[in-house]
């Protein structure tokens, strides 16, 4: 008996050093798998582009360019292989991709009239059912207590006792990841400029890091908005914030919008019904953007041929 049970603690051993080793190389061939997806889509559209071929699904004449998207089948977030994100940060125009691969997430191939090359990431998006983990009035209150004395949470602001701390908290238990929904920099609004709870709070995000170095200030910055069910796309700026405790209140942000939303007086339209429809618009005004446009949203919307209110 003595000896069974001192075989089956080796296998135990055995088994629990090999689980990890297995999963790990599973992972790793998952990621191989990715990235010769993306290449191969890289390839596709780089023919399209040097036939001129404008007729095809991957062409999307309101962006000025050819895209494929590619689902992803590794389920840990970022390149764990040196080898592959190096590879294809050698395929973009800039030199990096845009973002980084999230788990069952979606790599974009896009191959512009104007030359430009990206791939660019985005995970599941933000949709009424995934909203309803986060954005509730009731929860919001719940994490940030009546008292709370700000109208907003935002993904930069990092003091401990404040409420995006406990947000975060909360967030980490609940294993709810914003930036697995394209909310990499992200500010949750839950009163209205007035001091007023929103009837249903809102988020602004974008898929973009906000630097915290400073070399982002002032700089434009579109972003998706959404609230009760529904989307919109603005552009805002890059500002600083400033406490009383610069260690742990300085950071740099998006500039505040919740004017817009005030119950009955504000100007947020959300105009688009699908997170698909936002998205396309998003990337046009992203573009537009980062050419030098200094147009207003609804100004590049409007030019673009999309729908605005």
């Amino acid at each position: 008996m003595a000896e069974l049970l001192i075989v089956v603690a080796i296998i135990a051993v055995f088994v629990a050093i090999a689980i990890p080793v297995f999963s790990s190389q599973l992972e790793k061939s998952r990621e191989a798998t990715d990235a010769a997806n993306i290449r191969s889509a890289y390839a596709e559209v780089m023919a399209k582009c040097l036939s001129d071929d404008r007729t095809g699904e991957e062409w999307e004449p309101s962006a000025e360019r050819w895209q494929r998207e590619v689902p992803l089948k590794q389920t840990v977030a970022k390149w764990d292989s040196e080898q592959f994100e190096s590879a294809l940060d050698g395929l973009c125009t800039d030199g990096s991709q845009d973002g980084h691969p999230f788990p069952n997430g979606t790599a974009h191939v896009r191959r512009y009239a104007s030359g430009r090359v990206e791939i660019a990431y985005g995970g599941d998006y933000i949709n009424p059912i995934s909203a309803e983990n986060f954005l509730l009035p009731s929860i919001l209150q719940s994490i940030v207590g009546d008292g709370y004395s700000y109208n907003v949470l935002d993904s930069e602001e990092k003091h401990p006792g404040q409420g995006t701390a406990k947000f975060n908290k909360e967030m980490e238990a609940a294993g709810f990841d914003l930036e697995k929904h394209g909310a990499v920099s992200w500010t949750i609004y839950l009163k209205d400029s007035k001091g007023a709870y929103l009837k249903q709070p809102a988020i602004y995000y974008t898929p973009d890091k906000i630097a915290q170095d400073g070399s982002m200030l002032n700089k434009r910055v579109p972003v998706i908005d959404y609230r009760d069910g529904k989307y919109d796309v603005y552009v805002t700026t890059v500002v600083k914030y400033n406490g009383k405790d610069s260690s742990q209140y300085d950071y740099y942000g998006l500039q505040r919008l919740n004017a817009q939303l005030d119950e009955g007086t504000g100007s947020a339209t959300f105009q688009y019904d699908t997170w698909e429809e936002a998205q396309r618009a998003f990337e046009y005004v992203k573009q537009r953007v980062a050419a030098g446009s200094q147009a207003s949203a609804d100004t590049l919307l409007g030019e673009g041929g999309f729908k605005i209110k």
